[in-house]
């Protein structure tokens, strides 16, 4: 409950800092203004992006639950999303989107071993896809960005350090056995100590099990090349959806001379940055990360509102739709398991 109350304080924090960066310079007034100005098709636009970002991630999570399970309704797989989506977006480095999501899911009727190999697994190709992409684009994109950021390398370089890190600890966990097993059991022994964990017998036995099948049901994922392709591309298309939001905002503010994919690239950055700031939602680092990047485009007068626009967009979103998923829909949509 402590740490909740927390993250709220840091959320709270972080709102009124990206509203003094708004509305520093500029009276309420005149902010006001200027967003009623803005060209509606354009943001709703952007708006409509951030919602396929969503439905594509559900269709990543959707295809590897109805791999391995069948029977899976696409309501099922987007409310554990958006479920997630919320966690993500109310926890440092966004680490309780998958436990949430991992308890929607066996709610659901998913074993607990099935759900933890999914989300590993979807976790996995969504950090791969993330870092190639994003190396991709600094290679292109390099030049343009190190004339105009001081210290551009550095930054990207500890994003890709760090993501590269997740990366690695995951496949250990998702393929070395020994290491997982022995790992859990570190863990089991400090809990039943604790006297956490009640009947150790019964409940070791039971973690030896889910482990085996743990390890069985990510290596027959990861053994399906059809699956595999295909979740990697909704992943890339997903990343895509995502880091264009900003060009279409730029553009609802009527400015048209710069390159989109010079502003996408600005954003598949700033994620990266963001992905290393410790608090909720990369409080801080978004909108710094924003700022750093896109005052390359918008003027002076504009960037405030451009950034409100977009952390709204990107990550009020995602706590309110979420939000309102986690409140109403309560009673998780069941599965036929095959």
């Amino acid at each position: 409950m402590k740490k909740g109350w927390i993250n709220v304080f840091v959320l709270f924090v972080a709102t009124f800092f990206l509203f003094y960066l708004a509305f520093s310079g500029q009276s309420l007034e005149s902010l006001w203004q200027q967003l009623k100005t803005l060209n509606g098709f354009f943001l709703g636009f952007a708006f409509l992006l951030m919602v396929l970002y969503w439905l594509l991630e559900a269709g990543v999570l959707h295809s590897i639950t109805v791999f391995l399970h069948g029977g899976q309704k696409f309501l099922g797989s987007l409310k554990t999303t958006m479920v997630g989506q919320f966690f993500n977006s109310v926890t440092p480095f966004a680490t309780g989107g998958q436990p949430a999501q991992l308890v929607n899911m066996i709610q659901a009727g998913v074993p607990a071993s099935g759900a933890s190999s999914i989300l590993t697994v979807k976790f996995l190709i969504y950090q791969s896809v993330l870092t190639i992409y994003s190396i991709f684009i600094m290679l292109l994109k390099a030049s343009f960005f190190r004339l105009e950021i001081p210290r551009f390398f550095f930054l990207a370089e500890i994003g890709f350090i760090v993501n590269s890190f997740v990366i690695a600890l995951t496949l250990l966990f998702a393929y070395r056995r020994n290491f997982t097993k022995r790992l859990l059991t570190l863990v089991y022994n400090l809990l039943a100590k604790l006297k956490i964990i009640k009947n150790p017998e019964k409940s070791k036995q039971a973690l030896e099990t889910g482990l085996e099948k743990f390890h069985s049901y990510t290596k027959l994922i990861f053994s399906n090349k059809t699956v595999l392709f295909k979740t990697t591309l909704f992943t890339m298309l997903q990343l895509t959806a995502f880091f264009l939001i900003p060009y279409f905002i730029y553009r609802a503010f009527g400015f048209n001379t710069a390159n989109w994919l010079d502003i996408l690239a600005a954003d598949a950055f700033v994620t990266m940055v963001t992905s290393f700031v410790p608090l909720p939602g990369g409080s801080g680092g978004a909108e710094g990360g924003f700022y750093l990047f896109f005052r390359l485009f918008f003027t002076p007068a504009s960037i405030g509102s451009a950034l409100l626009v977009w952390r709204v967009w990107t990550f009020y979103s995602c706590l309110f739709f979420g939000g309102l998923t986690v409140l109403f829909a309560k009673r998780p949509v069941k599965i036929s398991t095959t």
